[in-house]
């Protein structure tokens, strides 16, 4: 029969509780666990939230390159609509409708004031 001394230590047991190499206790461990949930949750936010900016970049680059080619397109257009309204190209078209130049012009004279200032 063995008697208790104090010279004499046992090696302590450990237990493995969960599956850290320590002993937690239950409000411990459950406030481990909450601090890696919230951890995770914010770090999928972060995650979409810097994938939705990008995407949002892009489709605004998009946006731009497109709104700089319709900018030219218009700037062509006013050009084509220009040359269009050329005095010459109205000649042109007239000689194509059969209409005749006039070479004489008359003016008609009103009696009396006709404006007032």
């Amino acid at each position: 029969m063995r008697l208790y001394s104090p010279h004499h230590h046992q090696q302590p047991s450990f237990k493995k509780r969960s599956w850290f190499s320590w002993e937690l206790s239950g409000s411990a461990e459950s406030l481990l666990v909450t601090t890696f949930c919230l951890l995770f949750i914010a770090g999928g936010t972060y995650l979409y939230s810097v994938n939705k900016s990008a995407v949002q970049g892009y489709e605004m680059r998009t946006l731009e390159k497109d709104m700089k080619e319709l900018k030219k397109k218009n700037a062509e257009l006013k050009v084509q609509e220009a040359e269009a309204r050329a005095l010459s190209r109205v000649e042109a078209g007239s000689a194509e409708l059969r209409m005749e130049k006039i070479n004489t012009t008359h003016s008609l004279l009103a009696p009396g004031t006709v404006a007032f200032r």
